[in-house]
């Protein structure tokens, strides 16, 4: 539930918890005086995302909806072969079908 806060104009600001679906712009009274006190709107709290995470999970999406179309493999790769390591090299190596 989101927490609210409200201003009584004698005592002080307070914070209520109440469910999405209450009416939250009609005054609500204090818990210590029971005036009518209005609600205060502040802005949100939003969470920034670290300039390098930004990047990281831009290029992601990018690659994910534009891949990058490659012609040759890439410099120091050893023509496209890489070595067969076994799982269990002390075992001899079935043959293939």
């Amino acid at each position: 539930m989101p927490i609210y806060e409200f201003r009584c104009p004698s005592c002080a600001e307070f914070r209520l918890r109440l469910p999405i679906a209450a009416e939250t712009s009609a005054p609500v009274r204090c818990p210590v005086c029971s005036e009518h006190s209005p609600r205060v709107f502040r802005a949100p709290g939003v969470a920034r995302t670290p300039g390098g995470l930004a990047v990281v999970r831009s290029l992601e999406e990018a690659s994910r909806d534009q891949p990058q179309v490659v012609r040759r493999a890439a410099a120091g790769d050893a023509g496209g072969k890489r070595p067969v390591v076994r799982a269990r090299p002390h075992l001899p190596a079935l043959p293939r079908p």
